[in-house]
Formats: structure tokens, C-alpha cells, sequence
């Protein structure tokens, strides 16, 4: 398939999501459930997960799908050091009110932004870490379908990276006290491994965590 037409497949995909988080907004105002996460504690034990995968020295800091900027808040709040920071979400309303909880910090910009429009708001977008949470959990209809667009994600936003990648996923490998749901789509670890080796040598997961309230992994990728 051609840049041209993987760009088109995505509309649909970030058209059915704006829809989504637009209206949990309207429901939950600025909270985690607005999000998709089931709270904030979920969140944070989340985001200590992610920071078990960053690099020792992190320059520029890519949040793609950054939502209110948590990740963000979490690595001020636990003195993680960054140069910069950029987080780009489809949904104004969540950059809205990351813009309005950051607004002093001359090291941190937010746009309204898909993968795919990135390159034309900001050129030089090369960072050393990029962070992709949320974004490939929801089911698209067919396994196919998923795993074109997961795998056109990742590809897409390591092409933004220069140093690590990390991204996580709903497993396969479910939680007895949860039931499954049709409405999300649960990765299988050895695929992404898999996957992520075709792009390169060093690859990561995490698979150990607690269920929150499903199983999770992380994956990180470095060049």
C-alpha cells in the first residue's frame, strides 16, 4: 500500500475516536474516565510502567495522543528530566486543557494533531523519546484491520523517533475476574515482538504488571 492511501485509512479510525473522547469529555469534564482509563490510579501505575522503559537521558519527548498532558504532570511530579516536551492529541478539548494546566513552561508546546498532519505543523520532528499510549486498544472490526493499523502506528512514530519508542496494549493473555469486551482489540505479545524485531534489534515488553483492571504490555523499541 502507498503513503497516500495508508494517510485516507486512518480518517475513519481518528473520525470514530474524536467522537468518542468529544463525548466522554462532555460526561466526565478534565478525568482520567474522559480518557478511557478507569482512574487515576490506573493511570499512575500505568505511567510507573513507562518509566521502568526510558531511556537514562531523555532530550525531546514526543506524547502522541497526550490527552490532558498526565504523563507529563507525572514526570514533573517524579523529577524526570526532559529538554522538551510536545504532546499531540485529535481532541481540542483535551489540548485545551493541557495548554491551560501548562501554560508557563516555555519547554512544552501542544498541538491538535494526528500522526499524519505532523509533519506539516512542525518541522524537525525528531525526538529522542516518543510515547504512544491508548491509541491502538480499540477494536476496528477485523483482526486485519488492527494489525494494518498497529503496525502502520508504530512505524509511523518511530519514523518521529530517533532514540526509543514505547507503546502499550491490551493482551490477549486476559484476567479470569475481567470479562473479555467486543469493543477493544487485545494484542498478542509474540506478534508485536515479532513485529517490533523486523524493525529493530532492540526491542523490550513488559508483560508483569498487574491487570489494570485488564492484563497490559508495554513494548519499547530503540534505534
Amino acid at each position: 500500500m502507498d503513503s497516500h492511501n495508508k494517510k485516507l485509512s486512518t480518517i475513519p479510525i481518528h473520525k470514530a475516536a474524536l467522537e468518542r473522547y468529544s463525548s466522554r469529555f462532555k460526561i466526565y469534564g478534565e478525568d482520567a474516565k474522559s480518557l478511557g482509563w478507569g482512574s487515576l490510579s490506573d493511570q499512575i501505575l500505568r505511567f510507573s510502567q513507562v518509566a521502568k522503559l526510558l531511556p537514562d537521558k531523555i532530550e525531546g519527548v514526543l506524547d502522541i495522543g497526550c490527552g490532558f498532558a498526565d504523563l507529563l504532570n507525572y514526570f514533573l511530579t517524579k523529577k524526570i528530566y526532559f529538554k522538551n516536551y510536545c504532546g499531540i492529541d485529535i481532541t481540542e478539548e483535551f489540548i485545551k486543557v493541557a495548554i491551560k494546566n501548562n501554560i508557563k513552561k516555555d519547554n512544552i508546546e501542544f498541538y491538535i494533531s494526528d500522526l499524519e498532519n505532523f509533519n506539516s505543523i512542525k518541522s524537525n520532528n525528531f525526538f529522542s523519546t516518543s510515547i504512544m499510549l491508548g491509541l491502538l486498544n480499540y477494536n476496528l472490526g477485523s483482526y486485519e484491520k488492527n494489525m494494518k493499523y498497529t503496525k502502520h502506528m508504530i512505524e509511523k512514530a518511530f519514523s518521529f523517533t530517533k532514540g526509543t519508542l514505547i507503546v502499550d496494549f491490551l493482551s490477549i493473555n486476559i484476567t479470569e475476574t475481567y470479562p473479555k469486551e467486543t469493543k477493544v482489540f487485545y494484542h498478542d505479545p509474540s506478534t508485536i515482538l515479532n513485529f517490533a524485531l523486523s524493525l529493530t534489534p532492540k526491542v523490550k515488553i513488559i508483560h508483569d504488571y498487574k491487570p489494570i483492571p485488564q492484563r497490559e504490555f508495554l513494548l519499547s523499541i530503540s534505534k
